[in-house]
């Protein structure tokens, strides 16, 4: 199975949520990188591996982070 990045971002504080994905991991990072000089903090962005594309995998991986 293909790995599936995904750029998950907490600016609230409230807790990380997926703000971007693609199987591209450069372009994920590419992504954060705009994020970031938009100016969020770079230590409120991850740019996570996800095993698969699907919803429910996503979902997975943002909930152990967390908890």
């Amino acid at each position: 199975m293909r790995k599936y990045f995904i750029l998950v971002t907490n600016e609230d504080g409230a807790g990380w949520g997926v703000e971007f994905g693609d199987y591209n991991r450069q372009t994920v990072l590419d992504e954060q990188t705009d994020y970031c000089d938009g100016g969020i903090p770079k230590r409120l962005t991850k740019v996570l591996a996800v095993e698969g594309d699907t919803q429910a995998a996503i979902d997975e991986v943002v909930r152990k982070l967390n908890a």
